[in-house]
């Protein structure tokens, strides 16, 4: 029998849902195309055979529906129903009815033993295709407190990090998968099967069994089998940068956070030496050292341990824990693909974080006094580009447009760097600004490919007559002048230029967070001040949406272009002049 659950099933924060359509007439009272209601499991095989169970009797609730014609009425009659049946399938389930949850009332006896032999063959062959998906990603989760538990009542605890426990948890998953084997063969008639029991060999080891019947002569992983630190390393920085296309900073500074690991303890220790203790020290070290603490002129020369006890004497400004997470995550990452591999059997640094003082992110924004103050600068009161000469005392046009695209668009300085002039668009007579990897843009998050509404008063100082014209000169970057990307970084010397100099210049005070990103911040603001829809607000910044139904059908551009326009506009933001002629005339 095939359990038809998939299509119902939604899988959220390791938590199962059931998702259904609703019907059309149902959708157009609830003001929803679906609706969305938790199993209570994060158990997939529970959840499959929940889905199923209430997915067979959607009927009776359409039944139901029809006769409601109020929308108060049907959530409070979708929710009843759903929660009954939830309960219901619970109960079924629970004492073990797997058929009988999905029977039909009226199924005759023979039909119901029917039934139930192939719902209990297809609960075992779900829990068979979870066993062996395990074992191909060595993911032991399932067996380790059976480990655990059998070497404790064996009187033989066994380091949870070592070889032997490795080897035990491979051993449990060999049984675990025997017994759904057994269940299966049950439920097609072989009735007489006995499966046999893992047995001890003669030295009292554990050989390697598994459910694909692996060689006993292969390698096990353990301490003496797991690859050497700067070997692992360079591996996973290799296959890292290969997946996503990282850039040369991106790859520099990896390679930085996870050589902390060989700055402490050496390149030829191996991955399975390395235990929580180490974790441990290594988090008190780096609580302790200061920035750049590699080339520190008080620390020179130093081991690693050494430059975390001196820092601590001398009282140096430390690390924050937002720098010292972004290390440990990498970290983290590394061990997690080396438990993927099978070198060990889990992460010692899976515990290992501080907690962040995010306060600063309260003051990431400009206020209305920085906004003024900004624009009000004699950068944004030139008049238009041809009625002055250019001289080598002027400024780079990019200074003029970053700024501003950055307050009308909220797009990031690295995402602002990268636009050309092909970039900018026309669609139903709206213009755009078209972010995608697709047409050689390096983007932050799949989110952030996506369609940018211009607006009407970027239109005005000239952003279409600035396409238009670098078009024409052959330029590639539509900001003239860009600066080049540095270590791979598009929008470093854009940040660099707004944050260490131009503020300071003209008096903004300096706050945590200040930069272009606040532009982003702000805009995140007057879009909801502007009571313009989450949804589509976080498709305009290219946040990706915490909704389901929100990823779901598109955004047109008039949609985009009229939320936009609805922003409120500082009074001196009107008072820039176009910098194009035939602009200044619209």
């Amino acid at each position: 029998m095939r359990l038809t659950a998939g299509s119902y099933l939604l899988l959220r924060h390791h938590r199962w849902f059931f998702r259904c359509r609703l019907p059309l007439a149902v959708a157009r009272l609830a003001g929803r195309q679906e609706i969305v209601r938790s199993l209570g499991t994060a158990d997939g095989r529970i959840a499959r055979l929940k889905a199923a169970t209430i997915g067979t009797r959607l009927h009776l609730l359409w039944t139901k529906l029809a006769t409601v014609s109020d929308r108060a009425a049907l959530d409070r009659c979708i929710a009843e129903w759903f929660q009954a049946e939830l309960d219901r399938a619970f109960r079924l389930l629970g004492a073990g009815e797997f058929a009988a949850a999905l029977l039909p009332t009226e199924a005759t006896p023979d039909e119901r033993a029917r039934i139930s032999r192939e719902a209990y063959a297809a609960d075992a062959q779900a829990a068979l295709d979870r066993l062996e998906e395990d074992f191909t990603s060595h993911d032991f989760v399932a067996a380790r407190p059976i480990a655990r538990a059998i070497a404790t009542a064996a009187g033989q605890p066994l380091p949870k990090d070592g070889q032997e426990f490795a080897v035990l948890c491979k051993r449990v998953m060999d049984a675990l998968w025997k017994v759904q084997d057994a269940r299966l063969r049950w439920a097609e008639g072989d009735v007489e099967y006995k499966p046999q029991p893992p047995s001890m060999d003669g030295k009292g080891s554990l050989p390697d069994i598994s459910p694909h019947q692996e060689s006993q002569d292969q390698p096990q992983p353990g301490r003496g089998q797991a690859p050497l630190l700067q070997d692992a390393i360079d591996a996973f920085i290799e296959l890292r940068a290969k997946e996503r296309r990282a850039t040369p900073k991106a790859v520099m500074q990896w390679r930085a956070e996870a050589g902390v690991l060989t700055d402490a303890f050496g390149g030829d220790r191996t991955v399975a030496d390395i235990s929580e203790k180490d974790a441990g020290s290594i988090l008190t070290a780096l609580r302790h050292l200061p920035a750049h603490w590699r080339s520190h002129p008080q620390l020179a020369g130093l081991p690693f341990f050494a430059k975390a006890d001196e820092a601590r004497k001398l009282e140096l400004p430390p690390l924050d824990a937002r720098t010292i997470n972004g290390t440990l995550s990498t970290i983290r990452s590394f061990f997690n693909e080396q438990v993927i591999a099978g070198n060990i059997v889990s992460s010692p640094f899976s515990k290992a974080k501080l907690k962040e003082d995010n306060s600063h992110k309260e003051n990431a924004e400009f206020t209305n006094k920085d906004i003024e103050t900004i624009f009000s600068d004699s950068l944004f009161a030139r008049p238009h580009k041809s009625a002055v000469a250019e001289s080598a005392h002027s400024q780079p046009e990019w200074h003029f447009w970053a700024p501003l695209i950055a307050f009308y668009t909220g797009m990031r300085v690295a995402e602002i760097a990268q636009l050309r002039p092909a970039d900018v668009i026309t669609e139903n007579n709206h213009p755009l600004l078209w972010l995608d990897p697709a047409r050689g843009m390096r983007l932050k998050t799949p989110s952030s490919r996506r369609k940018v509404p211009i607006h009407t008063e970027l239109l005005r100082l000239g952003l279409l007559q600035l396409a238009d014209a670098q078009r024409a000169q052959g330029a590639m970057s539509l900001l003239p002048d860009c600066p080049a990307p540095v270590a791979g970084d598009p929008g470093k010397q854009l940040s660099k230029w707004l944050s260490g100099r131009f503020l300071k210049r003209v008096g903004v005070e300096k706050r945590p967070g200040l930069g272009f990103h606040a532009f982003r911040h702000g805009l995140k603001t007057r879009l909801r001040e502007a009571g313009v829809p989450q949804e589509v607000s976080e498709r305009i910044l290219g946040h990706a949406s915490p909704g389901v139904g929100s990823r779901y059908g598109s955004y047109s551009p008039e949609l985009l272009s009229d939320a936009i326009n609805k922003i409120a506009i500082p009074e001196v933001m009107t008072r820039i002049p176009a910098r194009f002629p035939a602009a200044a005339d619209r």
